[in-house]
């Protein structure tokens, strides 16, 4: 949310580094997260460094599309997209 992050994949996606405790640079992680500036955070994938380097180019097109969806759902339908569990909310 403090604007940090490795890449913008373009489409409103952002990739952001993590660190996985007591690991060394090779055994970190990545995220994929959509957001809008002053709307909406949105996780919406995680690998390992070790297990990929980066998407394949059918799921960053993959991604892009559910971004636009995600980011078009009103706060009606987000409410209705956690109480179904389609969504997650992750309270800070």
């Amino acid at each position: 949310m403090d604007g940090n992050f490795e890449a913008n994949l373009g489409g409103n996606l952002y990739k952001k580094r993590i660190r996985f405790e007591g690991q060394g640079k090779s055994g970190g992680g990545r995220t994929i997260i959509c957001y809008k500036k002053g709307d909406r955070a949105i996780f919406v994938h995680g690998f390992a460094k070790n297990e990929k380097s980066n998407l394949s180019k059918k799921e960053l097109i993959a991604f892009k599309e559910l971004s636009k969806i995600l980011l078009k759902l009103s706060p009606e339908e987000i409410v209705i997209a956690i109480e179904n569990k389609d969504l997650i909310e992750v309270k800070s």
